[in-house]
């Protein structure tokens, strides 16, 4: 087992960042554990996260006041903002199936925040984190689930003919401000910054 812990982080980003001394100061402290689904990992306002879990297999729910945030799968990391403001966790994290999953303790992952490019991947992550949960509305049934689209469209949707190159989509978005453009055309197509 312990091999393969190494192997797996050194596949996993931000892992692959680390140096070799690093990745093995992570093998030599970290433990594995599989977890029945709806095992609660970790709890809202509860302790401060013992470790940076790490998910190798299955995946989690990330839950506040009762409702579903988000889902991490595979690769993704949980219990680091807990760990970096030494706060309790602002969620509760459930297993949603049979979830296998990396711990490597909280002093190890505090040590490797000395690593620039490791640190960065955790700060953003954070930050994007935040965002989202700020951002988001929670709203009930009857509320913007059941709004006509067209209701929250902020502005007219960008378009270019099913005829334009690539750069000419890429300066559609550009000049517009907008990470999608439509793709007019008899079987019409969506483009976003992301297929870039």
């Amino acid at each position: 087992m312990i091999a393969r812990i190494l192997d797996f982080l050194s596949t996993q980003h931000p892992f692959m960042l680390l140096s070799r001394d690093e990745l093995e100061a992570v093998r030599r402290a970290s433990r594995t554990s599989t977890l029945p689904a709806g095992t609660v990992i970790l709890s809202q306002g509860g302790t401060v996260s013992p470790c940076l879990h790490l998910i190798a297999a299955g995946s989690v729910r990330l839950i506040r006041d009762g409702v579903e945030i988000q889902i991490l799968e595979e690769g993704d990391c949980f219990g680091y903002p807990s760990i970096i403001s030494q706060d309790a966790p602002a969620f509760d994290v459930v297993a949603a199936e049979d979830v296998t999953l990396h711990c490597v303790p909280a002093a190890v992952f505090k040590g490797l925040l000395g690593n620039g490019p490791f640190a960065e991947f955790f700060l953003k992550s954070l930050g994007e984190r935040l965002s989202r949960l700020t951002q988001r509305e929670v709203t009930s049934i009857g509320g913007e689930l059941t709004a006509p689209l067209a209701s929250l469209l902020k502005s007219a949707p960008v378009t270019v003919p099913a005829t334009a190159t690539v750069a000419d989509a890429a300066r559609a978005m550009r000049d517009r401000r907008t990470d999608v453009v439509l793709v007019e055309g008899t079987e019409p197509g969506i483009l976003t910054d992301h297929d870039f």
